[in-house]
């Protein structure tokens, strides 16, 4: 069932990936889901910690966007995990977000 979860946040490479820099890890998250989302936690694949939430305690509406700026310190490859309000999360490892432009959260 995690793995199902895991896999229902799809990656969208838009025509903007020219544009976008080779250490470029930011990116825009796209809530397709029913519920806010509450947290995006967006740490270096691999650490045992999530860290602190990305969105600073400001929802992302069902149908909104929003920029997640990640630092340009060469970093690409990302664990992620979104947080719905009511608890469900999404989570997906190992994510190169060099190449991705937009997330979108179902």
């Amino acid at each position: 069932m995690r793995a199902l979860l895991a896999l229902c946040l799809v990656l969208v490479s838009l025509p903007a990936f020219a544009q976008k820099r080779a250490n470029d890890a930011s990116f825009e998250l796209r809530n397709d889901g029913q519920a806010p989302i509450v947290a995006l936690f967006a740490t270096p694949a691999g650490f045992a910690n999530w860290g602190r939430s990305r969105l600073a305690g400001q929802p992302i509406a069902p149908g909104a966007g929003r920029m997640i700026r990640l630092p340009r310190d060469g970093n690409c490859i990302y664990d992620l995990q979104v947080v719905f309000a009511g608890g469900r999360r999404l989570t997906r490892r190992g994510t190169n977000l060099c190449h991705v432009t937009q997330l979108r959260a179902p």
